[in-house]
């Protein structure tokens, strides 16, 4: 009935009137004036909004970034924008001022850590992560390797990609992409899982030692609270836990110290840290998250003089020894084919102690490299 229909048509409008207010509220614009007419999309966006360049992609891909031009809708990051555009994104990003930028600082970095490259071709590069340094932005994150990779565009039109990561604190060789389709190809084979067409090997002292001298962890993990906190932990399949499987390989003993050679087959996150800590009971040095008894027990607490805190901000050491994990090398095959295999040196931290030298870290060990 009419009375009805009236309800209905009410609610109908209260409905496309809250919708409406929901895109106003979640999304902002900008209006494009002089300076910026000429730079693409994704520069733009890149060097304007508080955002690092693989959330720049992600927002594209989602049709949450887009300029306006009148009716039509530019949605491509190669779009060249015209003064009076107007750029449209999600309402949690800020614009960021010129001054806030610190882009000297990012240019300066991004030049110290150029000598970092260890590997560069048309489609590839590869690149000595230092520990401290994040590779993406995220929550008490100043910088990252996100951050600096615009800087390295070198004769390419866009910067390279992250395709994998490694943790802010384990140093060592980092993979980048240098166009989509390159990418891509990385993509398809991790899939695959690490140790088929790319195997990553990784050095890291531990405390302790393994059972045997060389074997293999296949113990699957999972996320599990500890207290308030989220932690990964050995889980098992049927409560959720995903297949997990690393190789190992001690390459020398000093003391209560062990130098191990691990090859992840999978690519859980943390999985070398809780294969070593909680399977083979020999948690990584400096890992606090998951050897804390350990890291503050008797084995470790004699040498805390000798070992390489890590440092704030500022360069203060915090009296806590950095994580010895290092990514030492990555085999994979380019894109157009051809098998490349790249070594980065050991961080300058691993030599922690004058009484206690593992000999084959002495001739691998870095030389005067930028923030190691």
């Amino acid at each position: 009935n009419a009375e009805t229909w009236g309800v209905v048509h009410g609610l109908h409008q209260c409905l496309m009137m809250k919708s409406i207010w929901h895109r106003c509220m979640s999304s902002r614009s900008s209006f494009i004036e002089n300076p910026d007419a000429g730079s693409r999309l994704d520069r733009w966006a890149l060097q304007n909004l508080s955002c690092n360049w693989v959330l720049v992609q992600k927002l594209l891909r989602q049709g949450k970034l887009y300029a306006s031009r009148g009716d039509n809708k530019l949605r491509d990051g190669s779009s060249r924008l015209s003064v009076g555009d107007s750029v449209h994104f999600p309402a949690d990003l800020q614009i960021v001022e010129q001054s806030a930028r610190n882009d000297a600082e990012l240019q300066q970095m991004a030049k110290q850590l150029r000598s970092r490259i260890l590997y560069k071709d048309e489609d590839y590069i590869v690149f000595d992560k230092p520990a401290g340094l994040a590779t993406q932005g995220g929550t008490s994150i100043d910088v990252s390797v996100a951050d600096i990779l615009p800087q390295w565009s070198f004769s390419a039109v866009e910067p390279p990609r992250l395709v994998h990561r490694l943790d802010k604190d384990t140093s060592g060789v980092l993979l980048l992409a240098r166009s989509r389709q390159s990418a891509a190809h990385i993509a398809s084979l991790l899939e695959q899982g690490s140790g088929t067409s790319i195997r990553k090997t990784y050095w890291a002292v531990v405390v302790g030692s393994p059972p045997r001298v060389q074997g293999s962890v296949s113990v699957p993990l999972g996320p599990a609270m500890d207290g308030d906190k989220e932690k990964i932990s050995t889980l098992p399949l049927s409560a959720g836990g995903k297949k997990a499987t690393t190789q190992y390989q001690v390459l020398e003993k000093q003391a209560n110290f062990s130098l191990l050679e691990l090859t992840p087959l999978t690519g859980r996150k943390h999985q070398l840290r809780v294969h070593c800590a909680q399977v083979l009971k020999c948690p990584i040095l400096g890992d606090f998250k998951y050897g804390e008894d350990v890291m503050k027990g008797p084995m470790v607490t004699p040498l805390s003089g000798n070992l390489s805190g890590n440092r704030d901000n500022n360069g203060n050491s915090n009296g806590k020894p950095r994580l010895h994990l290092h990514a030492r090398s990555i085999q994979f095959p380019t894109f157009g084919g051809k098998q490349v295999t790249v070594t980065a040196p050991v961080p300058q931290h691993f030599m922690f102690s004058n009484s206690l030298v593992f000999t084959t870290l002495s001739s691998n060990i870095a030389v005067d490299n930028p923030l190691s």
